[in-house]
């Protein structure tokens, strides 16, 4: 393999051995699951190297991978060789192998695995080098970066590079303890992007990073090369086994212990918040129920044809709600599973509606998120505790007051997003929406990851065209158009009893509509809120045309029925009448 290919961009103590098919063959086994097909005639393919912090864990740098024939892609290969875990740039799969794989830190091996760290956990514009000395890749060789490595080494020690070559420039490793935990405390000079910086760190034992301080020192003229991750999927077939709860009881939505820790590191004004929601979790330490459909696929046709009688214009969406629930049901147990919905078309079709029904019918607890007012994406995202108003997201909110693991998140006016483009809330779906990103939103003020890949969604909109393409693919799209006037007819007694509950006037009143009645209202409206606001005058009119008063003994009395006359057009003196009229419990 091409030393530039090799070790540019990380230098790991040690030597790399090549993959031998005839020796390797649990790791070419593992290989070959995952379509990573190797052959003698490839040797350098695949190469490893032992992690000292990982016991029984190697390093593989697999060279076909590269996005672009020049950057490798990095995989953390567990004990005999049960999974790969792709090292994508981000600190999650560094994270997860500590935790359920394990890490083993020592006085012997700390700076490695800071090394280690400080690469595979990319910032804005790279990778955190950690400069040893003046043989690195990145300045050896590099005339400008060199002369501005002399000036940095010598302003931090009084000596030349010359000088100090061999020696390092890791300054310390000291062992201490901070917050309560055990760990180390290093300082080594990083190439961050083009400038050298003296940055201090402190590395727990269970090998969380936190970078104390950063102290620029000078930089370099020009850009230098970067190490870029291939963009592939990641690989973590075991993770999916053991943190995966759907088929059990319950799921994991926050690191119980993790919230534990942030608390403890808070500011004292942000206790609070962190407190509240500790107490909340405290008896399930963050693992929440699955929300499932117990009834038999009997049951649930007849929620189906319900949903088709009050809202016979959404037979498109409830046939494809019926497919996907009856294989959840036969093959999956029942679980609330439904790919996320968009529902657009013009306004006053019953869309938001519909929503809130099909979540009484399913007993699923429903959020309602208006982007049409949310003005930015703190509001789901939460917003950091650096600010002194920072609180935690909608996120957080959601799942901490059900504790259900897969809610229903109902996002209104998907197409009336507010706040600038860097800010806006539509960023949060690029996460949320995607299964393998939403295992690890992270609330940007409780600063844990959330688990929101079960999460229910539906949408409304008017028009995509304001709808990123790339949030616009994440959803099944229906179009939804105004009922015309036979479906506004089967319409109208689903809203004449949802408005009887509303108003809670329903023991006073008929249960039933007669068809002229109906007829009426479905000639007179043009879309639902027409349609709700004429039965609402009709049942004020009905009331006031009878002469009998809401409050009155039910037992002694007859129902109220609404006739032909109270669903005619208002005249003035009529609707003068109306509005000094109001219907109480």
């Amino acid at each position: 393999m091409d030393n530039f290919i090799s070790e540019r961009f990380f230098l790991f103590d040690g030597h790399w051995a090549h993959y031998d098919p005839s020796s390797d063959a649990p790791i070419g086994q593992l290989l070959s699951r995952y379509g990573l097909a190797c052959s003698n005639d490839k040797p350098d393919f695949v190469e490893w190297i032992d992690l000292p912090f990982y016991k029984g864990c190697k390093l593989l740098r697999i060279a076909s991978l590269a996005s672009d024939g020049l950057f490798p892609a990095y995989f953390v290969l567990t004990p005999e060789a049960k999974s790969l875990h792709y090292l994508n740039g981000s600190s999650e799969p560094i994270h997860y192998i500590n935790k359920y794989i394990g890490v083993d830190l020592t006085n012997n091996n700390i700076q490695q695995y800071l090394q280690f760290f400080c690469f595979f956990v990319q910032g804005d514009v790279g990778s955190f080098h950690i400069i040893s000395s003046e043989d690195h890749p990145l300045v050896d060789g590099n005339v400008k970066a060199k002369f501005t490595f002399d000036v940095v080494l010598k302003k931090i020690t009084g000596e030349e590079s010359t000088q100090t070559s061999g020696k390092g420039c890791l300054i310390s490793s000291v062992p201490e303890e901070r917050k309560d935990e055990k760990g180390w405390t290093l300082e080594a000079i990083i190439l961050y992007g083009n400038a050298f910086f003296q940055a201090q760190f402190f590395v727990y034992q269970s090998g969380f990073v936190e970078m104390i301080k950063d102290n620029p020192l000078s930089s370099i003229e020009g850009n230098l090369p970067e190490y870029s991750f291939p963009k592939i999927e990641e690989l973590t077939e075991e993770r999916e086994q053991q943190t995966d709860g759907k088929n059990g009881q319950s799921v994991q939505i926050f690191d119980y212990s993790e919230l534990k820790r942030e608390q403890a590191i808070a500011d004292r004004e942000h206790q609070h918040h962190l407190k509240v929601y500790l107490s909340r979790l405290e008896q399930n330490k963050g693992e929440f129920a699955f929300k499932r459909y117990d009834g038999s696929l009997e049951d649930f046709e007849e929620i189906i044809t319900l949903l088709n009688t009050e809202f016979p214009q959404m037979q498109e969406v409830n046939t494809f709600i019926r497919e996907t629930m009856i294989f959840n049901i036969l093959f999956r147990q029942g679980e609330i599973a439904i790919p996320a919905i968009l529902l657009g078309g013009p306004e006053a079709t019953g869309k938001s509606r519909y929503i809130q029904r099909l979540s009484e019918l399913l007993s699923l607890p429903r959020k309602v998120l208006d982007f049409a007012t949310t003005s930015a994406a703190f509001v789901i995202a939460g917003a950091s505790r650096i600010w002194k108003s920072g609180q935690p997201g909608l996120m957080a909110d959601t799942f901490s007051k059900h504790q259900l693991a897969n809610p229903l998140i109902a996002i209104e006016e998907l197409d009336k997003s507010l706040g600038n483009e860097q800010y806006c809330a539509m960023n949060t779906l690029y996460t949320l929406l995607e299964a393998n990103s939403a295992k690890e939103f992270v609330d940007e003020y409780l600063n844990v990851s959330i688990n929101c890949q079960y999460i229910n969604w539906i949408a409304t909109c008017n028009s995509t065209g304001t709808i990123p393409s790339p949030i616009r693919s994440r959803f099944k799209f229906f179009y939804i158009q105004k009922p015309n006037r036979i479906q506004r007819a089967k319409i109208v007694h689903s809203v004449y009893l949802h408005l009887l509950n509303e108003l809670h006037i329903a023991p006073f009143f008929s249960p039933e509509l007669p068809d002229a009645v109906v007829s009426c209202i479905a000639a007179q409206s043009q879309d639902l809120r027409d349609m709700k606001q004429l039965v609402r005058q009709a049942l004020v009119k009905a009331c006031v045309r009878s002469n009998r008063n809401a409050k009155m003994d039910r037992s002694t009395i007859d129902k109220i029925e609404i006739t032909l006359f109270d669903c005619k057009p208002d005249c003035d003196s009529a609707t003068s009448e109306l509005r000094r009229t109001e219907l109480t419990h």
